[in-house]
């Protein structure tokens, strides 16, 4: 086999894995030591056209472990390979990357024929390290992350022009450079915590190749792995900010849509999506606008096309960008844009789980761009529709309130009010037949906005038409007992100020509950919110001088009586949180 042709060797190992994925490792015990042993002896005479033969085999057996449920059979298979082949693994990585090492330093940087097996030998590396790390993190590989991670970040940077000045060359180099994106992103997903002394490095890396990616549609593969890789979220942490990111976008925007003026990129999804992605991320100024506006008639056919044609992989992406390109126009929308909101009201569009993120942003750009358009035709009737069918199931409910909140966000009372009754009911009926922490939380930041946005007595005149004083029941069963589950700035200042506007501005309908008062020492740990234009409340600037001069305020009007609540009903602790807050911001009550 190591004797025989690159094409006739690939043949023979993707042979070996088939039969190895019934026999090997314990009905072919002698696989791996010999594979070893050959390896070992082809690297001693840099051999590389065997030692490719071999890691080619070994990569083949190897992808079980991407792609097989872990099973405790599986993992005591890993363990063998491990066993047997991590240590050797490294060596061959690191003996081949000395030899790129000195063979681009020398004089001409090096020749093409000496580089071409050396990097597809790091290739087959790359996809073999994949493999093995593809179930959990082994501890051979964490004690040597530096060693991995150093030549990984060299690949992106470095460049071998004797090689690349070729097409076939470039394209060996940027299988390489993708073959190190997907590790990477491999690590920021599974084992962040051990790649964050890392991270920054490979970010800056990244960005700086794409910026430097050619326009041509042959770099595609390499240009979506990376993007792969600055878009991992793994449990919702991104691994970076727009604010990181945006200054480079521009020029990437600039040769991505230039790359669809060719022949062979007109409709190329790669292209598209990487587009998507990085639209989905940025902040939009009006620099990386510019391009977009400009090249919108280029890209209004593509998107028209995913939709007609149900491209499932790229309905998602195609969703999100039509949605950045519903922000970015201007009133009135036009109607080749209607056309799509008419299609977006539709149930069907959103039967599959996988499209509804990016529906509700797209339904969210065309609620804040035209509302007007909202309250006719029935439109309003088919969002609510659109609403109750996301929040009655708990693996869509928090899009369900991102709809509503949009809705409650842009449209007059008078226009909604009619509706509320069914909205409560609706809500009222999941409340009490499947509660869950997610839903609780959801329902609390929508109450608190129904309250900023509307007032007291709207909110407090709409839950009582469903039922009478049901106000009251919600208000000490679940709105006050459910505060302390809400996290994050935006939405700790919307409901500190949703509870301090009831408290202060509707005393009489609140009936003075003393738990509301008690909730005064959240405002101690309150940050700065966001982003400007997620904020609901940008007239309150600090939600703690918000309660302090409110509570001043109403005070004052019945001179002794709140002093007299707050130290029979406040708890020492927050008492004194309380009166800290009033010395911090000159307020008295009195």
């Amino acid at each position: 086999m190591l004797s025989s042709s690159p094409r006739i060797q690939s043949q023979l190992s993707e042979a070996l894995a088939v039969i190895g994925k019934h026999d090997f490792p314990k009905l072919w015990p002698t696989l791996l030591p010999e594979l070893v042993s050959n390896l070992q002896k082809a690297a001693q005479s840099a051999d590389y056209a065997s030692i490719n033969g071999i890691l080619g085999t070994d990569n083949s057996i190897f992808k079980k472990f991407m792609y097989q449920y872990k099973t405790n059979d599986l993992l005591l298979d890993l363990k063998y390979c491990l066993y047997n082949f991590a240590a050797p693994l490294l060596e061959i990585f690191l003996k081949t990357a000395s030899l790129i090492d000195s063979t681009a330093a020398s004089s001409g940087g090096g020749s093409p024929v000496t580089l071409r097996p050396l990097i597809e030998s790091q290739r087959l590396c790359c996809g073999i390290f994949y493999s093995l790390n593809s179930q959990e993190l082994p501890e051979f590989f964490e004690d040597h992350m530096r060693e991995w991670m150093g030549e990984f970040w060299k690949y992106l940077t470095m460049n071998y022009p004797s090689l690349e000045s070729s097409a076939d060359g470039l394209a060996l180099v940027d299988e390489l450079r993708a073959a190190v994106c997907e590790n990477i992103s491999l690590y920021m997903e599974k084992n962040e915590e051990e790649f964050q002394g890392y991270l920054n490095d490979f970010l800056s890396a990244v960005w700086s190749l794409l910026t430097n990616v050619s326009q041509s549609s042959s770099r595609d593969k390499l240009a979506v792995t990376a993007m792969k890789f600055l878009t991992t979220d793994e449990g919702g942490k991104a691994g970076y900010t727009s604010a990181d990111i945006t200054p480079c976008v521009p020029v990437l925007m600039n040769n991505l849509f230039n790359a669809l003026k060719f022949l062979e990129s007109e409709e190329n999804q790669y292209v598209m999506k990487f587009i998507m992605r990085v639209l989905g991320i940025a902040d939009i100024s009006s620099e990386i606008a510019g391009p977009c506006i400009a090249f919108e008639a280029s890209l209004f056919p593509s998107l028209q096309t995913i939709l007609a044609s149900d491209v499932t992989e790229f309905l998602p992406d195609a969703f999100q960008l039509l949605a950045q390109l519903v922000k970015l126009k201007r009133p009135p929308i036009s109607p080749s844009y209607m056309q799509i909101f008419v299609l977006l009201l539709s149930p069907d569009s959103w039967r599959r789980s996988s499209n509804v993120p990016a529906l509700v942003r797209l339904l969210q750009a065309f609620l804040q761009k035209a509302p007007h358009e909202l309250n006719q035709e029935g439109r309003l009737n088919q969002v609510l529709g659109i609403f109750n069918m996301l929040v009655s199931s708990p693996s869509t409910d928090e899009q369900g309130f991102y709809v509503l909140n949009t809705v409650i966000e842009n449209l007059e009372y008078g226009v909604i009010s009619p509706y509320m009754s069914n909205i409560w009911n609706v809500l009222f009926m999941r409340l009490q037949n499947n509660r869950t922490i997610k839903f609780q939380k959801s329902l609390v930041i929508f109450i608190s906005l129904f309250l900023v946005k509307h007032g007291a007595k709207s909110l407090v005149d709409t839950m009582n038409a469903v039922q009478a004083n049901i106000f009251l029941v919600i208000l000490e069963q679940f709105w006050v007992p459910n505060l302390k589950l809400i996290i994050g700035a935006i939405e700790l200042k919307l409901t500190a100020v949703a509870s301090t506007r009831l408290i202060c501005e509707s005393p009489d309908r609140v009936e003075e509950e003393p738990e509301n008062v008690g909730y005064t020492a959240t405002f101690v740990k309150l940050y700065n919110a966001g982003k400007k234009e997620d904020d609901p409340l940008t007239d309150v600037k600090d939600p703690k001088q918000f309660l302090v001069a409110s509570l001043a305020k109403l005070s004052a009007l019945t001179p002794g009586r709140y002093p007299q609540i707050i130290n029979e009903n406040l708890e020492p602790a927050n008492q004194a949180a309380l009166l800290k807050l009033c010395s911090t911001y000159n307020c008295t009550i009195v």
